[in-house]
């Protein structure tokens, strides 16, 4: 039996051809669209995968301030040591954006602050931890006042009667420790015998016995302690004074060290 033979016609050319236009569009699709044939703004963040952009894929400064969206950076998505001081602009870092505790001394570069970096009123006797100044201290007969105590020395003043219409003020030092310590003060003129001894009492400032108003200073005043163990330092300088701003006597102490 012999098959009945029938012609191509045009209709069939026509099914093969777009079957081949299908069979082939993706791949010609896919090898011929590229960033030039997509239009502006056609792919949005809603039609990008999650994940799908990832460092590689983005080009070398292909990511500007200006297209990153406000507080879209939050330390969670910095790298450690990511940002270094040639990538802060000038002035971007300022006391605003530290936070409480941040700056600590190993962080601060030996020389980096400076005077001029200091703003006028910043550095407060309260804020340098090795000076102190006790402004002025009045005291009435009998009373007393303890200016410094600390690692087994005390420095104390004390108002009294001296009798006769006299007010007698003194400061002095006493080692409250168990190891002999370092004191000398013009007070005491003691320069070569300067070893303090435990329970021992001396003057620290030149002592006044006064009926008048009188205040007095200058390099009698002047004294340094330092206890047996090392731990306190000491150099002082002050005035001491008897009958005036409306006190039996009257003190102010400075000292530098701890």
């Amino acid at each position: 039996m012999r098959l009945k033979s029938e012609k191509i016609g045009s209709a069939h050319l026509i099914a093969v051809l777009a079957l081949f236009i299908a069979l082939g569009s993706g791949a010609y699709a896919a090898s011929k669209v590229g960033t030039k044939q997509i239009k502006n703004n056609a792919v949005t963040s809603s039609k990008i995968k999650k994940n799908a952009v990832t460092s590689a894929k983005i080009k070398k400064d292909a990511i500007t301030s200006s297209k990153i969206k406000p507080n879209a950076v939050v330390p969670g998505k910095i790298a450690t040591g990511a940002i270094t001081p040639a990538k802060l602009g000038a002035g971007s870092v300022n006391a605003a954006k530290l936070a409480d505790g941040s700056v600590t001394t190993p962080k601060v570069g030996d020389g980096a602050i400076t005077a001029a970096k200091l703003a006028d009123g910043s550095v407060t006797p309260a804020k340098m931890s090795e000076y102190s100044n006790s402004g002025v201290i009045k005291l009435d007969f009998g009373e007393t006042h303890v200016f410094f105590d600390k690692g087994g020395i005390t420095l104390v003043g004390r108002c009294a009667d001296g009798g006769g219409g006299d007010s007698d003020a003194e400061l002095v030092a006493i080692n409250n420790g168990s190891q002999p310590g370092l004191f000398e003060s013009d007070a005491e003129g003691n320069y070569t015998d300067p070893v303090f001894d435990p329970a021992e009492e001396l003057n620290a400032f030149t002592p006044v016995s006064q009926a008048g108003a009188y205040w007095f200073g200058e390099y009698y005043n002047l004294f340094s302690v330092m206890s047996g163990d090392g731990s306190v330092s000491l150099y002082g300088q002050g005035n001491i004074g008897t009958n005036v701003l409306g006190s039996k006597c009257v003190f102010q102490l400075w000292t530098l060290g701890a």
